[in-house]
Order: structure tokens, then C-alpha cells, then sequence
């Protein structure tokens, strides 16, 4: 695993695209006050992250966002086959280990309360959120939901104005 991160950093380097890492309890971004990780950050209604460039270093990392327009994605994906790369936001995308999700993660959650997908609810928004809304008994996606999204929900909740849903 420390071997993919590695190598992730030195190829997002070589391009010029900075990267987020989450650990259970941290975020760290490897280059200091990047515009695209602000821009995204604000999006979440979130203050960026702290600039700490070896943070994946020695430690369980378990997610990270690499910030880079769609058309450079080829750099990336199929080139590290134990991480997938889903786009959440138009300049970043989710870097996860290949079997991870939002989904499995909701799947050990409800294994370990005893509940059954069908009993659960889940709310999203985004490309990253897809598997997630098609594995819950209930998908509901946002008002403001990227098209593709609401395909995998089971309903779309109402958008009584921009940014702002029922």
C-alpha cells in the first residue's frame, strides 16, 4: 500500500497535481494552499487542509483526493490496479483501494449493527455516491445531484432553490 502511495506522489508531482490524504482522523494536502484543494475544500464547506507533504508516510491512509481535470485522468487510472479513482468534483477525484467505497462501507456498518441493506437510507450528490445510492434499500439523491446520479437513486429530493433542497 505504501508502495502505490509512493508512487501516486511521484506521478502527481511529475504533472503538477497536488493530493489530499486522509487517515481515520487527519487530512493533510502535500503542497501549501493549492487553489484547486482551497476551491474544493469551500465546496464541502470545509477549512483546507494544512500542507504536510509526507503525511502518507508510515501511516494508514485511507482515502486520498488527487486534483486534476478530466481529460489528464488517463495518467492515472489502470495505472495503479490496487486503487480506483472516482471523480467527485470537476478537479478531484477520490483515490480509494480497489475494493473500497462508500457502499462498503455502509455494508460494515450495517453487518456489524446486524441491519440488511434493504433497512437503510442513503443521501448523495455526487459520481462518487453512485454505488453507494444502487446498494441501500433507499437512495435519494439531492435536488441538486449530478444528472448521472439521480439514475441510481430511487428518488430525487426537491431543490427549492440553488444549493438548497427539500
Amino acid at each position: 500500500r505504501q508502495e502505490s502511495l509512493s508512487r501516486l506522489e511521484k506521478t502527481a508531482k511529475e504533472h503538477g497535481h497536488p493530493l489530499v490524504y486522509l487517515s481515520e482522523s487527519e487530512c493533510y494536502a502535500n503542497s501549501e494552499q493549492h487553489p484547486l484543494v482551497i476551491e474544493s475544500f469551500h465546496y464541502l464547506s470545509l477549512d483546507p487542509p494544512d500542507c504536510q507533504a509526507d503525511f502518507w508516510q508510515g501511516r494508514s491512509i485511507y482515502q486520498a483526493f488527487l486534483y486534476c481535470q478530466e481529460h489528464e485522468e488517463s495518467k492515472y487510472v489502470g495505472m495503479f490496479p490496487d486503487v480506483s479513482f472516482i471523480r467527485w468534483y470537476p478537479y478531484a477525484l477520490d483515490v480509494l483501494p480497489a475494493q473500497g467505497s462508500k457502499a462498503k462501507g455502509i455494508e460494515a456498518l450495517l453487518d456489524h449493527l446486524g441491519l440488511s441493506a434493504a433497512d437503510a437510507v442513503a443521501f448523495g450528490d455526487g459520481l462518487n455516491d453512485r454505488e453507494m445510492l444502487n446498494f441501500v434499500g433507499m437512495g435519494i439523491a439531492m435536488g441538486n445531484a449530478h444528472e448521472e446520479v439521480k439514475s441510481f437513486a430511487d428518488m430525487t429530493a426537491l431543490e427549492i432553490a440553488p444549493g438548497i433542497t427539500a
